[in-house]
């Protein structure tokens, strides 16, 4: 829904909405193709919603790394472009 709203994430934990779902399970099927043995993703749980549908189809251990995870944003996070215009007028 981020996404979407154009709302920049950063490593708030924002959960994947039923698109986001969606396309992690197309990514099984776009990989089909591509040889995996391990899979690698930030510890945030968007990224492990992702990751999952690959690693089962795939038998593989899902392993989170800490410094996969996204940057931190600060107070620009949750914020659109427009939004960090207005509150944030000399940045």
């Amino acid at each position: 829904d981020y996404n979407k709203a154009g709302r920049y994430q950063g490593s708030t934990d924002v959960p994947l909405n039923p698109t986001g779902l969606a396309q992690a399970q197309a990514l099984v099927d776009s990989l089909r193709d591509v040889d995996v043995e391990v899979i690698v993703a930030s510890p945030l749980g968007r990224a492990q919603q992702t990751a999952e549908p690959l690693a089962a189809a795939r038998h593989c251990t899902l392993h989170t790394m800490d410094a996969f995870t996204e940057c931190q944003l600060g107070e620009f996070e949750g914020l659109t472009r427009e939004e960090i215009a207005t509150r944030f007028p000399d940045v």
